[in-house]
């Protein structure tokens, strides 16, 4: 039978006819199920098993009905084929694996040929973790995923290992190509780091070698919390001590001046207490308020800007007394979590426990937390509510601490203005000297230098960092606090601006996978991943953030206007682009583009025009536009697609020209 169906199942999956584009089916599990059969050995497998794999929570007859509505979906396939595949009997479901073609039997053919161009193709052709995101479905299903993506993991590894770990030496590029697929699949592979650098080392190349090393030190360090062994360590004995990441130092160090440390013990900065009173949950027949609780707490955890408390109280009697407190700095303050089963409501209640005030009071009906994805939107809600009381400048301005002036900070870096960046910078300095150990410091200094790299120059002339410094800063960062999701996000702009374009990847998704219900964070990895080539995942994460907010705030629409641009998009990005409060100078670079590519050229005047008007200091300093080893028109292209690259190049081009002859 002539394959007519292509089945995407690395990443997200997509279904894909031969000829005729995207197939779709109405459930994920219904694709899942579909993939399920095609791995099977047999490639038929029980009714019983599928609902037991599929619905293991569900009662017998309700899963026997959702499994007939799943396969009557998988048989609406084979309209795309010129005969039947598939075959569902009373006892037994079979499929027909030869109507399909799947991308990791592609990858499977390619790793036993072998060849250097094979590992190539498989690298290009691997899009993700096998069938990501899908791990929630159901229990005993993630159960499987994981197995078997472990199998598919191993096997590769093993396969390829065999062809490129041989110490003869090798220039064909064979050993490299190997090496670089694995490290595609699992960035923490230490063998396989081990290779690049035996092989760097073995054809001259030692300054490829040691960035290999740290590039090992630092993906070990971020997904395992973990140094590079002993065997890694002893490829690079002879390299010179001033390189720390070799010798015994946990992070990386630059300038004095960046990290003003000294020799003083950190102090440990005083977050906000917040104690977790859950009331009457105990004998709920109430599933969705325990998820919704756990949600929000995993999404104040995620923050790492909160210390969390389980309350003395833990009672299903539905009530308990608020004991008052002293403020040790930041605040004090319960949730109180209370679920009344006759009115089928759960009811969340923010208190200070300093004041004994009751700062709000949400009440959630159970009805509409059962519809898909509710709980999550809830739980976002009630976080934000939660983080607006933590972070008021009102309070603030009432009794200051460290804690209310990190708050200030991150206020400011979302300007994007040199006047909130100075006044951050000098925050900074005053935190750094106390605080020093406090992560997220070296993630917004990080912050600050990309900015005066790609904005807008310094308001006080201070000379440009190097791109070098700024991912040395987000090294530290991370370094010092791997969990925390601004730090993984900051390493993955500095890794851009890098060119370390997989890596950019891996950190924003790391970003977006710490914290979830964070609508900022999401839609700035959902920015990053565009940028750095991964578009679909992109548009992913920006959806997650537009669900979890209630409305659409219009400084996500430059965000937005990346995104789209990234996908050649050229119309939309420019309806989100226009609508953008004060765009940055990228912002206006984005709109010529788009200008450009919908041949409205004799729009662009007047945007600059109007750009000028309103920035006429920037326009003046033509030097930060024409620095002689780094132009800033190829310092901010970072679009990963080639046409997309060179409409932006463009738009770029017509900016810095505009101002060379206007400023």
């Amino acid at each position: 039978m002539t394959r007519q169906l292509y089945l995407q199942c690395l990443g997200l999956p997509n279904l894909f006819a031969q000829p005729g584009g995207l197939v779709t089916l109405k459930t994920r599990k219904s694709l899942a199920l579909l993939v399920y059969l095609l791995r099977s050995p047999s490639h038929t497998v029980s009714r019983e098993e599928l609902t037991d794999v599929f619905w293991s929570e569900a009662p017998r007859e309700r899963a026997s009905q959702s499994l007939r509505q799943a396969l009557r979906q998988v048989k609406t396939l084979e309209k795309h084929i010129s005969k039947p595949f598939f075959e569902a009997r009373n006892q037994f479901v079979s499929i027909d694996p030869d109507a399909f073609e799947l991308d990791i039997d592609t990858i499977e053919a390619l790793v036993l040929r072998g060849g250097r161009a094979d590992f190539e193709d498989a690298r290009r052709l691997w899009r993700g973790e096998f069938l990501g995101n899908f791990d929630s479905l159901d229990p005993n299903f993630g159960d499987w995923l994981r197995l078997d993506r472990e199998r598919l993991c191993s096997w590769i590894t093993a396969n390829v290992m065999r062809r490129i770990d041989h110490p003869e030496r090798r220039s064909d590029g064979l050993r490299e190509a190997g090496a670089q697929f694995l490290l595609t699949i699992d960035p923490s592979s230490e063998v396989a780091h081990r290779v690049l650098i035996r092989h760097f080392l073995q054809t001259g190349q030692r300054e490829l070698a040691v960035a290999q090393y740290k590039t090992c030190a630092r993906e070990l360090k971020m997904l395992l919390d973990a140094e590079p062994e002993p065997e890694t360590r002893a490829l690079l004995q002879d390299i010179p001590k001033n390189l720390p990441e070799l010798n015994g130092s946990k992070t990386p160090v630059t300038d004095q001046a960046q990290f003003k440390t000294g020799a003083h013990v950190s102090e440990t900065m005083v977050l906000p207490h917040v104690s977790i009173a859950s009331l009457g949950l105990g004998n709920s027949r109430s599933r969705s308020a325990t998820s919704l609780r756990d949600e929000v707490l995993a999404g104040l955890s995620a923050l790492r800007m909160v210390d969390l408390f389980q309350a003395d109280v833990e009672l299903d009697t539905g009530s308990a007394n608020l004991a008052r407190v002293d403020d040790p700095g930041a605040g004090t303050y319960m949730l109180r979590v209370r679920y009344d089963d006759e009115q089928r409501r759960v009811y969340f209640q923010f208190e200070d426990r300093v004041s004994g005030r009751i700062l709000f009071h949400d009440i959630f009906e159970d009805e509409m937390l059962a519809k898909p994805g509710e709980v999550r939107v809830s739980a976002a809600q009630a976080i934000r509510r939660i983080q607006a009381h933590l972070q008021d400048p009102a309070r603030s301005l009432a009794k200051p601490s460290a804690f209310s002036t990190w708050c200030e900070v991150s206020r400011l870096m979302w300007d994007f203005t040199p006047e909130s960046e100075e006044r951050a910078s000098r925050m900074l300095d005053d935190l750094e000297t106390r605080f020093s150990s406090f992560s997220p410091i070296y993630a917004a200094r990080a912050s600050s230098h990309m900015k005066h790299r790609l904005h807008f120059p310094s308001k006080s002339g201070a000379e440009m960092v190097d791109v070098a410094s700024v991912l040395a800063l987000t090294e530290k960062a991370v370094g010092l606090d791997p969990w925390q999701s601004m730090n993984q996000r900051m390493m993955g702009w500095a890794l851009l601006q890098s060119g370390h374009y997989p890596e950019a990847r891996r950190a924003f998704e790391e970003a977006g996978r710490l914290s979830s219900l964070e609508p900022e964070n999401l839609m700035s990895v959902a920015e990053g991943l565009s940028i750095a080539g991964d578009v679909e995942g992109g548009r992913y994460y920006a959806d997650k953030a537009q669900t979890i907010k209630s409305s659409l705030p219009r400084v996500f629409y430059e965000y937005l206007a990346n995104i789209y641009f990234a996908n050649g998009e050229y119309e939309t990005a420019l309806y989100y682009i226009e609508r953008a409060p004060n765009s940055t100078l990228i912002g206006v670079v984005i709109r010529v583009a788009c200008l450009f590519a919908l041949d409205r050229g004799d729009q662009i005047g007047s945007v600059l025009d109007l750009y000028r008007k309103r920035n006429k200091d920037l326009f003046k300093k033509k030097e930060f536009f024409l620095q002689p080893h780094h132009p800033w028109d190829e310092r901010i292209c970072f679009f990963q697609d080639p046409l997309v690259r060179e409409r932006f190049k463009q738009g770029a081009l017509c900016v810095r020209e505009a101002v060379v002859r206007g400023g």
